[in-house]
This record gives structure tokens, C-alpha cells and sequence, in this order.
């Protein structure tokens, strides 16, 4: 339906810009159309007709109340900010925030000078709030917003705007998800670093987020909120520039952070490397992980974040030709939301169970090359894959994931590819003459119809070009068989999602069993197909647990190691409050430097429902250097301080010349004609201590072969040097091992923006909460190969013998 002519401009002539069209969460009816300028409109009927908005500004930004129909939050910069004649009282440029409870007929002012604003969240009951954030200084043009400032405090209204109090200060950045409340407090503004505080009874009261290192936090996206715990991607700002950080992932309170992926790849405008793949809500998460070098490669994991692996590659080519690819190099790495202007990213919908698309390439690492770059596509959530087409295409899924609809994405075309079985086989039709740029395919939220929409642009023109693709004309019949799955003549097959590790196809601790169509049954699923399902809990495997704070996992591996950063933690007396429990930390606080203390390494994963199974033990940590000494270990010290005592004594008198009578007198003469090796040292000598005034200095006496013999008392030789004489202490020979390829460890970070942005391009609560301008998903890193380790040998340290002359036997 055309509506042009419902939306009229004042002036007389003047045509409406539209800048962005809303429609209400809470009502479908209501649509908002926000021009560029003065003129917005509303509409209560679907569009059947609208109304002007009276307002009178330029409407910067307009939020829906998340329950209530006719509320809304809007903002405006005020006039001067749009003129070069600011800076007058009276007509300073600044963020002004306003709320309308009857859809724009009204509107009242709840704050100006403000930087950020939300409702508050449903979840938890306190949607009626007003959360903004706001400069603290209200005078003269409102500053930049560039990055963390120390004059920006969180504030909130409960009665709208009739009392305003401080929540935050110094609270500059905040992200209410899924019942948590985020907040990036401004640590140090010159370093531009950040603390992030958590809340869960709407911002009643805060706690520091608990990550298990400690070092500078730059910024953070919150990468999911789902199922009962936070996963964190935080910009540590280190040695990886400002293009990865690290993923963390939270215990159920959302506090306590333990590592969960290094490396993790981002944008510089704040978009990571991670999405899920969605499976009926149940997730697994794609990432891509960096390095220094740019290396990337594809990491996946299907426990939210407890165990990750690199993607199996497939075995053969879209053609049937086997892919050469060495066996210990040979992954499937994908295109994220880092590269969404060249490739299509990873993608996945909830109603096309287990199905998902990506493009990208088998080998070592990631390839950008166009020549390089596939389409791929897996129908086990991504535990194997199928290379489904040569080259990189934009695609799209229909008919609960029955029909997938692409299209070239990388040059003009007029061909439009489209399968019924998954990738098995493709059909093909065009577009008319002339070939278009594709810019995307799209189709209604559920992916439920046989409709989509293709759009791109012509060469050299600006217009869009717009296709309506209408499947439904291919009669396809409709499939049977839903309760008789699995049978020869039933449409349709049970599925049950695995990570691959275990027989017992079990996720989270779950069986799920679903019912979807299968492969080979080339039918329609229809648009209002419900799908069946059946759950059953699991007994727990260490699959199920995720590395407790202060230990992590290696990709690959099920086991949790202690960070180089646990001994640390547990070396001060705060850091001795972060262990897993009250115990924990009591017995850590009580344990001496001799000794260990027991906690634990693992917790279940939040969200996992298994029952009975594994169940992790409690492991030994050494106690940290700085803890008490035990009165065994007191007892020992002391003993090894006489005994170094008396041995310093001994050796002073030994030394002592109007001592040596007595010595000789007390038996000491016994080892007078005794000689000794010297360990490390070449030469071997005697000395009688009985003659010290015919004992040579350094260097003299009769040599032989380089060594001192006669009756002088025995001195090393001057190529011999002390440590503490050395003055070439650096190229002493040390015992080195050599790796290579490894991948580090330590913390790169990168600059996750300015503001906190949804990034509708991934699945979940994709925001990012960062400072100065600065999710499958891939990493970039070092080539991780096997490891190896070359030692060199230590050489044996044997005495050497002598004849009775005092020869050296060679």
C-alpha cells in the first residue's frame, strides 16, 4: 500500500526524509516514522493512517517502554547544535532527554546533558524506570563523548523525572539484559581504563566483576546473557592490539569471570567474533580467536563456553574430490561479523533446527582471498559440515530450514541458487537480463515461509533494485509422516543434538530428541509446522563443568589448569575472598608455604540440568609465598640455618693461619695430602694446608697441560671465574627448551567502541560497552601445532683420575 501522501511535510512543497520506522514491542499496531527533520508520525492501525507527532525539535533517538503501549522515551540536541551560533546562555547545544505517555501528543523533560538512556528491564520489575547517564557539569555546549570521562555519573528517575538520584559515579556506559544490570565505572580516565560492576536487583546494589587476572580493562561487550550465566568479551588493551580480546564467562551470579577463550577476534567498532547457532534455544557458540600475527582460525564450543574446539573439516568438495589437507592441519575456519562487507557470516535461525550456513575455507587457517573462500553448511549444529557450493554466497533459510535460498556475493550476477534437500543438489533461475550486486536475501522473522525478499543495486546506479522470490508457485506437496518419524514412509527423522565427545548425545545435560525433516524428502514443512520434541536429563561428565575462577582450559582439552595468574590471586587478602567458597578460601588463608590447600578447579556450568555422574574432586594448589610457615617447616628452617652457620664457621677458621695448630692438633692434619675435584672446573690440584708459606698465588707453579701441578696449594685456573668475577654473565651457556608455533596465552585485548550497540548481525544480547571510537566467530593466532621441545643435553660432570705422580689419566 502506497502511503507517500500520509506523510506530509509543513512546508508547503518540501518532501519527507524518513530516517528510521519503529514499530512498538508491545503492540504491532503502532508504528513510528521518524523524518530527518521536524516531521514524525505515528500510526495506531498498521498504517493505515497516521498522525503528526508534536514535537517540535529533531528527534535524535526514540525508545518504546518495553510494557506499556503509548510510553516512550525521546531525545533531542537542541537547536544550537545545529547552528554555528552556540555558546550564548540560553542557547548552549545539548543532549536533552524527554518521556511521552500518549505517543507523541505530549512530552515532558526528564533530564538534559545526557549521554546514554534505557528503560529499565521487565525482567525484574522496574521497567517503569529511567536510566541515563549525564555530565556532571550543566553549563556552555555539551563535551564530545570520545571516551571514559570522570564527569559522567549513572543516574535514575522512579517517578519520572520528578526526582532524580546518582546511581553510579563516575558510571559512564550501562547494559540492562536478561534481569543483569551492566556498568562500566571509569577506573583511571587518563589510561582510559574501566571497572565493570554487575547488578541483579535492578541497580539496588553493585559488584565489581571478579575476572582472574589482573590487569587493565579497556572495554567490554557483553556477548550473552542467556541461560543463567554472562559471557564476556573484555578489551584488556595488551599486546594484540586493538583487534582481539578475551571471552570470560560468569558463575550464576554473574560476578566471578573465568577464562573461557583467549584471542577473541573484534571489530574496531566494537562487533566480536561469536554468535550461537540456534537450536530451539539450546546454543552453541562459534568464535574466532587472534593472534599477533594475523592467523585466524575458528574455535566452537557446545557447553557455553566450558570446552572449546577447532570446526572438523569435511572430507570432500562440493564436486566429490577429496580435499588435500594434512591431517594435523586441517580445520574448517568461517567468516564472522568482522568481515560481513566481504563474506557472509556464520548464520543460523531457531525454527531450521541444527542447520546452519557459513562461508569460509578448509586448511590451517583463514584464507580472505575470493578464490580461497566456499559456502558451507552444517545439519548437526555445527559438529560436521559439507562444503555446499564452490565460491561465497549470501544466503537465506525458509520453510523451518526446508528451503535455502543464495545468491553470489562477491560480483554481479542475475542467478539465484536455491535447494530442497540441504545442499545435496541445487536449482537454479535468473533474474531477468541484467546482473545486480546482491546486498542480502531476507524473509520474515520465523523463517517459516516459501516468501523472501532479494535486494541489491545495478552498476553505476544508485537506485536499489528490490526482488519479491515467491517459492509457493513450485506446488511443492506437503510432507507426512510427523508422528511415524523415522519410518520408510514418514517425511521426516529424530535428531539429537551432540557435541561429538560422548555416545549419549547429551547438551548441558540434556537428551533432546527433535523431529525434522529429513534430507532426502524434497516437501514443504509448511508455515504453521510445530516440531515435536522430547527431553531427558543426562548423568554428568566433565563436559558439563566449566573451569572454576583462577583456572582454564587449553582448546582441545576437557581439563582445568591453574592460571599464571592463581598464585597471584591467592597472594593477597583480597585475592584469597575470590577462591570458589567460604571454605576455599578459609583453608587458602590458613595454609602455610610448605604445604598446600585443596579447592576446586571446576563448577557446572550454569543452565546444565545433569544429575548424579562425574563429579569433580577438589585440587591441590600450592600456598602462596607470602602464607605462614608452618611449626614443622619453622623447625626445619632453623635447623638449616645452624647448619650453614657452623659451616661458615668452620670454613673462617679453616682459613685462619694461627689456627691451623690447633687444627692440625684436633686431627685435621688426616686430610692433609687429600685431593679434591672441583665440579664444573677443569683443573685438579692438592695442597698440603700443613705448608702454607710454600702455598703459590693464582696462576704460578709448573704446568701441564694447561693445569697446576707441584706443591702448591691448590687454586683454580684463571680461565675459571667465579659468578660474582664474571663479567660476562650473559653468555654463560643456559638449559633451554625450544617450542614452536605455540599459542600464548596472555591477554590481548582490543577497543570494543564507544557505546553500547546491538549487533543485530549476531544471535543474543550482542552489545558492547567500550571507550574511545574506538557473534559463530573466528580467532586470529599464532599456527598452533603439536608441541615440541628440544633440549639440550647437560654433559656429564666425572671426575677425571690421576697416576700416582699426579698425572691425569685422558
Amino acid at each position: 500500500m502506497e502511503i507517500t501522501d500520509l506523510l506530509k511535510a509543513e512546508e508547503e512543497g518540501s518532501a519527507v526524509v524518513v530516517d528510521s520506522i519503529m514499530i512498538s514491542p508491545v503492540n504491532k499496531n503502532i508504528v513510528v516514522v521518524v523524518g530527518a527533520h521536524r516531521n514524525h508520525f505515528v500510526s495506531e492501525d498498521a498504517g493505515v493512517s497516521f498522525r503528526r507527532i508534536k514535537y517540535t525539535s529533531t528527534i535524535h533517538n526514540f525508545h518504546f517502554h518495553p510494557t506499556r503501549s503509548t510510553y516512550a522515551l525521546v531525545s533531542t540536541w537542541t537547536d544550537p547544535c545545529y547552528s554555528k551560533t552556540t555558546g550564548r546562555r540560553g542557547e548552549e547545544c545539548n543532549h536533552q532527554l524527554y518521556y511521552t505517555t500518549d505517543l507523541g501528543k505530549t512530552f515532558k523533560l526528564v533530564g538534559e546533558y545526557v549521554v546514554q538512556f534505557s528503560w529499565g528491564d521487565k525482567n525484574i520489575g522496574v521497567q517503569d524506570n529511567i536510566y541515563f547517564t549525564q555530565h556532571r557539569g550543566k553549563s556552555g555546549d555539551q563535551p564530545r563523548y570520545g571516551g571514559w570521562s570522570k564527569n559522567v555519573d549513572l543516574m535514575v528517575t522512579k517517578d519520572f523525572g520528578r526526582t532524580v538520584n546518582r546511581l553510579v559515579y563516575r558510571g559512564n556506559r550501562f547494559l540492562l539484559s536478561n534481569g543483569y544490570f551492566f556498568v562500566a565505572k571509569v577506573k583511571d580516565a587518563v589510561k582510559q581504563t574501566v571497572n565493570l560492576l554487575v547488578s541483579t536487583d535492578g541497580g539496588s546494589t553493585f559488584a565489581a566483576a571478579k575476572l582472574p587476572v589482573e590487569i587493565e580493562e579497556k572495554s567490554y561487550t557483553i556477548l550473552d546473557t542467556s541461560e543463567g550465566a554472562i559471557m564476556l568479551h573484555v578489551n584488556h588493551g595488551g599486546d594484540g592490539g586493538k583487534d582481539t580480546g578475551n571471552v570470560y564467562i560468569s558463575d550464576a551470579k554473574g560476578v566471578r569471570f573465568a577464562l573461557s577463550l583467549p584471542n577473541n577476534i573484534r571489530a574496531g567498532t566494537g562487533e566480536c567474533e561469536f554468535d550461537k547457532t540456534e537450536v530451539e534455544k539450546k546454543h552453541e557458540r562459534v568464535s574466532n580467536r587472534a593472534r599477533k600475527e594475523e592467523v585466524t582460525r575458528t574455535a566452537i564450543t557446545f557447553d557455553k563456553g566450558g570446552v572449546w574446539s577447532y570446526v572438523k573439516a569435511p572430507k570432500v568438495d562440493s564436486r566429490g574430490q577429496k580435499i588435500d589437507c594434512p591431517p594435523d592441519r586441517c580445520w574448517l575456519h568461517l567468516n564472522g561479523i568482522t568481515k560481513f562487507d566481504e563474506f557472509a557470516p556464520y548464520y543460523s535461525v531457531e525454527n531450521a533446527t541444527g542447520i546452519v550456513m557459513a562461508t569460509g575455507n578448509v586448511g590451517s587457517y583463514l584464507r580472505s582471498e575470493k578464490d580461497e573462500v566456499n559456502t558451507y553448511l552444517s545439519r548437526d549444529g555445527g559438529l560436521t559440515w559439507i562444503e555446499a557450493h564452490k565460491g561465497a554466497f549470501i544466503y537465506e533459510m525458509g520453510d523451518h530450514g526446508g528451503l535455502i535460498v543464495m545468491a553470489d556475493d562477491t560480483r554481479k550476477t542475475n542467478q539465484v541458487v536455491f535447494s530442497w534437500n540441504e545442499g545435496q543438489s541445487w536449482y537454479d533461475f535468473e533474474l531477468g537480463s541484467s546482473p545486480l550486486f546482491v546486498d542480502n536475501i531476507v524473509i520474515e522473522p520465523n523463517s517459516s515461509s516459501v516468501e523472501f525478499l532479494l535486494y541489491g543495486k545495478r552498476e553505476n546506479d544508485s537506485a536499489g533494485v528490490l526482488f519479491h522470490l515467491d517459492f509457493a508457485a513450485l506446488n511443492q506437496q506437503k510432507c507426512k509422516g510427523i508422528w511415524a518419524a523415522d519410518s520408510v514412509s514418514s517425511d521426516y527423522e529424530t535428531w539429537s543434538p551432540s557435541d561429538g565427545r560422548s555416545g549419549e548425545k547429551c547438551i548441558l545435560g540434556k537428551h533432546i530428541t527433535y523431529t525434522r525433516r529429513k534430507q532426502t524428502s524434497e516437501c514443504f514443512n509448511g508455515r504453521d509446522f510445530e516440531r515435536p520434541r522430547s527431553v531427558q536429563v543426562c548423568p554428568c561428565t566433565i563436559e558439563d563443568y566449566e573451569c572454576e575462577y583462577g583456572f582454564e582450559r587449553s582448546v582441545g582439552s576437557v581439563h582445568c589448569l591453574p592460571t599464571d595468574a592463581a598464585a597471584a590471586a591467592a597472594s593477597t587478602a583480597a585475592g584469597l575472598n575470590q577462591f570458589a567458597d567460604a571454605e576455599d578460601a578459609a583453608a587458602a588463608a590458613a595454609c602455610t608455604s610448605s604445604a598446600f590447600f585443596y579447592t576446586a578447579a571446576y563448577r557446572k556450568v550454569p543452565g546444565d540440568v545433569c544429575e548424579g555422574g562425574w563429579a569433580p574432586e577438589k585440587v591441590a594448589v600450592p600456598c602462596p609465598p607470602h602464607s605462614p610457615v608452618s611449626r614443622g617447616g619453622k623447625l626445619v628452617l632453623l635447623l638449616i640455618s645452624l647448619i650453614v652457620l657452623l659451616m661458615c664457621i668452620f670454613n673462617y677458621l679453616a682459613r685462619t693461619g694461627r689456627l691451623k695448630a690447633f687444627f692440625r692438633n684436633a686431627g685435621f692434619d688426616t686430610f692433609a695430602n687429600v685431593s679434591y675435584a672441583i665440579i664444573g672446573s677443569s683443573p685438579v690440584g692438592w695442597a698440603d694446608e700443613g705448608d702454607g708459606d710454600r702455598c703459590k698465588r693464582r696462576g704460578q707453579g709448573e704446568e701441564m697441560g694447561g693445569r697446576m701441578r707441584g706443591t702448591a696449594k691448590y687454586e683454580p685456573e684463571l680461565n675459571f671465574i667465579d659468578a660474582e668475577q664474571d663479567e660476562n654473565e650473559d653468555d654463560a651457556p643456559r638449559l633451554m627448551s625450544y617450542t614452536n608455533g605455540l599459542p600464548r596465552t596472555g591477554a590481548h585485548g582490543s577497543t570494543c567502541g564507544s557505546r553500547f550497540s546491538p549487533k543485530g548481525a549476531t544471535g543474543g544480547e550482542d552489545f558492547e560497552l567500550g571507550g574511545p571510537t574506538s557473534s559463530t566467530s573466528s580467532v586470529t593466532q599464532r599456527p598452533i601445532s603439536p608441541q615440541t621441545a628440544t633440549t639440550v643435553p647437560i654433559p656429564r660432570l666425572t671426575p677425571p683420575s690421576f697416576d700416582e705422580d699426579g698425572v691425569e689419566l685422558l
